[in-house]
């Protein structure tokens, strides 16, 4: 496949419990022997793509010259497994799976690793306490989990058995109790201290998901250097052009000041 400014190949590793990964590699155009890395963390119930903002970060950031790995996690998306027995801890195993295998990759620079999380994504990157990573973004920042799903999911919400959520696109999502039970391990606030790299957090003014104090409960316990962007307007998905762009230009510029 090709995009207009870049090579997109399908890849695909197996995760700790045999489940298989499906993945993109967005390759630059840009001729280089190495190439700093990006690895795209997708949202709750979502896919490699987050309904083409991954898309669209992907195109950006390979414009400027880096190469872009996004998975499916397991149970979604072209991944095998079953979404309803995830948990953020199984998520972070992922994470780890994901980077050993993106490390192995003729074309990474070892020394240069970013991030970008959506949503959970930013809670399985919080769980995963990642060591080695130059820069991080976070994109829509779920700092207390289990109290944003539970909101989400409504009357669904069966902490004990099946809860359901059917979502904006009409699907629908199971999730079984070890989904809510993990959360309990975790505080993702007082975890975020343990991570050493630059975090930028970005957040939608009118966020209808997350409101943003979740980003500034996030940012408080960061480590310094640490920057919050809140865009005027944006909802979860930045979903105008315009906020979308202002999204995009943020994220790339700090990618662009600590890893180039």
């Amino acid at each position: 496949m090709s995009a207009n400014n870049h090579q997109i190949e399908k890849v695909s590793i197996k995760n700790k419990r045999g489940e298989r990964l499906a993945g993109l590699r967005d390759l630059s155009n840009i001729k280089k022997d190495k190439y700093p890395t990006v690895i795209l963390v997708h949202g709750f119930g979502a896919d490699k793509t987050e309904s083409g903002m991954f898309d669209d970060l992907a195109g950006r950031l390979t414009a400027s010259g880096y190469q872009i790995f996004r998975f499916d996690f397991a149970g979604l998306g072209e991944s095998g497994g079953d979404y309803a027995d995830t948990t953020l801890t199984k998520q972070a195993e992922d994470l780890d799976a994901i980077l050993n295998y993106v490390k192995t990759q003729s074309t990474t620079d070892q020394s240069h690793f970013g991030l970008v999380g959506m949503s959970l994504g930013t809670a399985a990157i919080s769980a995963w306490q990642p060591k080695n990573v130059q820069a991080i973004v976070y994109l829509g920042s779920v700092a207390e989990p289990r109290k944003t799903l539970k909101r989400l999911f409504g009357t669904g919400y069966h902490p004990d058995g099946v809860s359901v959520r059917i979502t904006s696109e009409g699907k629908r999502i199971e999730m079984h109790g070890d989904f809510w039970k993990d959360f309990d391990s975790y505080n993702l606030p007082n975890n975020i201290k343990n991570i050493q790299t630059p975090i930028l957090f970005i957040h939608g003014e009118k966020d209808s998901k997350v409101g943003v104090e979740s980003a500034r409960l996030f940012f408080d316990n960061a480590n310094e250097p640490k920057e919050l962007k809140i865009i005027k307007n944006a909802d979860h998905g930045f979903y105008e052009p315009a906020e979308r762009q202002e999204m995009i230009d943020l994220a790339v510029a700090w990618f662009n000041k600590y890893l180039s």
